[in-house]
């Protein structure tokens, strides 16, 4: 602990303690989830720092419940995940497989981080003192039971942040991010100009529907396509075991698939007339095609707008990749309350989340609703139909998906960063 940290909390009592941490709490369940804020004001570096100042003023309970915040990531255990991911790799273990044995060391660096909570949760007087800290809810009947159950579940969101930050840094040394003003597509102006209080509803409501982005003969080819895929154990990934989305399946596609000139259909035409039975493979690459030609090309279009209505000055980057995922049914997946990004995430520069919903026929008896939060509670719920693509702002905007019901639910995913604005800027 540095001497900056070490004296910070001296002049401060024990309900001077227990108020600042209540007020973190209080904070976290908030739309800002910023307790970095606070934390920054008092002159602390992270929560982990803020632990030890803590447990030095002999404030055991406070101290121990404190990763219960999720934004207790020590750049110590992110290297350290980091360093089991990229051995894996380097075993020839390859992604999918490193992934899992990242996420098992992260859950191994997160019970450490939680062993305290969970020793003083196996006693009376402990878990007495831990319901007064204020980070534990509905402690009312059985608190021994339910600060238990909090404990676990926080353990397996934190364990699944460590991974996730560990991976981005790793696969940002090798990706290519492209400025979105490269991928301009004319389907995505079309779009955007149809839907021209798109921007402004965005800007007011932090987020937009746009209804159309995908015909649909191309939305159920591709869901045809994928679920063919998924039954027969081909193309996506082994189911998710992340806490957030368990039970969830996905694929990467290069967003280069969507960019350049478009396809010859006369040369296409030609090759089908002397070779029918490519006629399928053609019509699903070309579908693929525009979806994701609509998805590369409308950060740039709708930024363009936005920061025309509102004078602001935000220009973003595409990844290289397009996240395909689908909610089975059967494995019950869904993906709980969160946001896309995360102020202790220090390598997430999204800025705007675009989704493709590809679900022909969808009702709602079909479940897998987007769930769309402000402050007051739900927003809107949004029905994952064919053709339809949502766009928020992935820094302020609580989301969440239901799981499906009947069928499989696929979505693509683009997260747009913001880019920087100039020499030596701030990413915004």
């Amino acid at each position: 602990m540095s001497g900056g940290d070490a004296h910070l909390l001296t002049p401060l009592d024990g309900s001077c303690q227990r108020a600042f941490v209540a007020s973190l709490a209080a904070l976290h369940r908030t739309s800002t989830s910023s307790a970095a804020i606070p934390l920054a004001l008092l002159g602390f570096r992270t929560i982990g720092s803020m632990r030890r100042a803590l447990l030095c003023q002999g404030a055991i309970a406070w101290s121990a419940a404190l990763p219960l915040l999720g934004e207790g990531i020590e750049t110590t255990h992110v290297t350290s995940a980091r360093h089991a991911y990229r051995c894996s790799v380097a075993a020839g273990l390859g992604h999918e497989a490193s992934r899992e044995v990242l996420y098992r060391k992260t859950a191994d660096i997160v019970s450490i981080i939680l062993s305290a909570a969970h020793r003083l949760a196996n006693t009376s007087e402990g878990c007495k003192q831990l319901s007064i800290t204020g980070l534990f809810l509905d402690l009312h009947e059985q608190p021994r039971k339910s600060i238990g159950r909090q404990l676990d579940e926080s353990q397996a969101v934190l364990a699944g942040r460590i991974a996730k930050e560990a991976t981005r840094l790793e696969l940002r040394r090798r990706r290519h991010m492209t400025p979105a003003a490269a991928l301009r597509t004319p389907v995505a102006v079309e779009l955007v100009h149809a839907y021209d209080s798109a921007a402004l509803k965005l800007a007011s409501c932090g987020f937009c529907i746009i209804d159309g982005g995908l015909s649909l003969s191309d939305s159920r080819m591709l869901y045809d396509h994928f679920s063919g895929a998924l039954h027969r154990g081909e193309l996506f990934g082994p189911v998710s075991s992340d806490a957030c989305n368990k039970g969830s399946f996905s694929l990467s596609i290069p967003i280069i698939v969507g960019a350049g000139p478009g396809p010859n259909n006369e040369l296409i035409k030609q090759e089908v007339a002397r070779h029918p039975s490519k006629a399928g493979a053609f019509a699903k690459a070309c579908a693929l095609r525009n979806a994701l030609r609509v998805l590369i090309g409308l950060p740039s279009e709708i930024m363009d707008r936005l920061n025309a209505k509102c004078g602001s000055l935000v220009s973003s980057e595409v990844p290289p990749t397009v996240l395909c995922a689908c909610y089975p049914p059967i494995t019950g997946a869904c993906y709980h309350r969160h946001k896309d990004w995360y102020p202790y995430e220090t390598s997430n520069h999204r800025y705007l989340t675009v989704m493709l919903y590809l679900n022909p026929d969808w009702a709602e008896a079909d479940g897998g609703e987007l769930v769309v939060y402000n402050n007051s509670g739900i927003l809107e719920t949004i029905l994952p139909i064919a053709g339809r693509m949502v766009v928020f702002f992935s820094r302020t905007i609580w989301h969440e998906v239901r799981p499906a019901k009947m069928r499989n639910r696929f979505a693509f995913t683009l997260w747009a960063d913001s880019a920087e604005l100039g020499p030596g800027s701030k990413r915004a």
